[in-house]
């Protein structure tokens, strides 16, 4: 469901007239703090449409994309974070 959320959300901003390709990933599984988490590129003929598209494919994903995320403490419990999928 996320996958197909992610490449739907780069086919759109693939789609604009000014971005030639983009290339959407993100990491899945045990993420420590400090970790990269996601990589976006954007590939335009110049700085500024490329720029703008990373950053609204960025929100994009923060607001439309269903992440579940469980939370690991010291003490070996966890539990399950809330808020962090629009669905």
């Amino acid at each position: 469901m996320t996958e197909t959320q992610l490449q739907q959300l780069a086919a759109s901003a693939a789609s604009r007239p000014e971005v030639a390709a983009v290339l959407v990933r993100h990491r899945i599984g045990r993420v420590l703090p400090g970790d990269p988490i996601v990589l976006v590129a954007v590939a335009a003929d110049r700085r500024g449409p490329a720029q703008r598209c990373c950053l609204e494919l960025l929100e994009a994903l923060k607001h439309q994309a269903p992440f579940w995320k469980r939370e690991w403490l010291a003490d070996g419990s966890g539990h399950w974070l809330s808020g962090n999928t629009p669905l």
